[in-house]
């Protein structure tokens, strides 16, 4: 990761590789006024500028309520771009890992990540929606992908993030509810039990270490494990670098998150 803060001048001598194409779309000078980033937004599904210099650094990032807070603060247009420009800007470098776009997302708050030099270039940009689509396609990840194309193939996939990772429900009615849940390297989820449902998981990908009431044990692909109606019950993604996926069927009368009894957390949730 890179502070922007910390970047330093860069000339046209020395620029950095080839920014991706698709990124073009959400950039916009410091030259470009407020009533034409206005109309900008009309044809960007992302609701982002990312606000470059005449050489291609990044400055900042705007969004459509900057600019109408803006209006009303001035009444009118009367102000630059690069005055109402977000900083500082979380950013990643061309040389981190995958591990360190997932930790960025863990950050609720981090919707888009842009991608530059050391110096500040703008290379790239990856929505958290796209990373989800990478994740769930088994696309490698590599700073220059075009990740914008990524938008065709999602399937609204209405992820809930969680400190672990995510989830997807697939299907819930009145007596059961099935989701797929993938648990980041190194990750778990809390120490838990329910009193209002049993669950049965099947391991779809990676490798874990289960604890069910006083035993704990490794799983793999293809094992199934049977939780039954108040048993204590946590998972632990064991690998370094790959991603733990299960199915999770729940068998019961209710499935609020509100009947999940932690008893451990990681994360502070207890």
């Amino acid at each position: 990761m890179v502070p922007i803060n910390s970047l330093a001048p860069q000339t046209r001598e020395n620029r950095a590789p080839q920014r991706n194409p698709s990124v073009s779309a959400y950039c916009a000078s410091t030259t470009l006024s407020p009533l034409d980033a206005l109309k900008r937004f009309d044809k960007n599904p992302h609701d982002f500028l990312l606000l470059l210099d005449s050489l291609g650094l990044l400055i900042g990032t705007i969004t459509h309520k900057d600019i109408q807070r803006a209006l009303i603060d001035h009444q009118s247009f009367d102000f630059q771009l690069d005055e109402i420009a977000r900083r500082p800007i979380v950013v990643l470098s061309p040389f981190d890992s995958f591990a360190t776009v997932i930790d960025l997302f863990q950050n609720s708050d981090v919707s888009f990540i842009p991608i530059v030099t050391h110096d500040g270039y703008l290379l790239n940009c990856i929505m958290r929606d796209q990373f989800h689509t990478l994740v769930l396609e088994e696309i490698t990840y590599h700073f220059s992908l075009d990740f914008f194309a990524l938008d065709k193939k999602k399937r609204q996939f209405n992820l809930a993030q969680r400190p672990w990772g995510f989830y997807k429900s697939l299907f819930i009615s009145e007596f059961t509810q099935t989701k797929v849940i993938t648990v980041f390297p190194g990750e778990q989820l809390s120490l838990q039990k329910h009193h209002k449902r049993e669950e049965h998981w099947t391991v779809a990908k990676g490798e874990g270490l289960m604890v069910l009431g006083e035993t704990s044990f490794a799983v793999k692909k293809g094992d199934n494990i049977t939780i039954p109606k108040g048993e204590v019950h946590r998972i632990k993604n064991t690998h370094s670098s790959k991603n733990l996926v299960f199915i999770e069927v729940q068998l019961g009368d209710y499935f609020g998150e509100d009947d999940i009894v932690r008893l451990e957390d990681t994360y502070g949730r207890v």
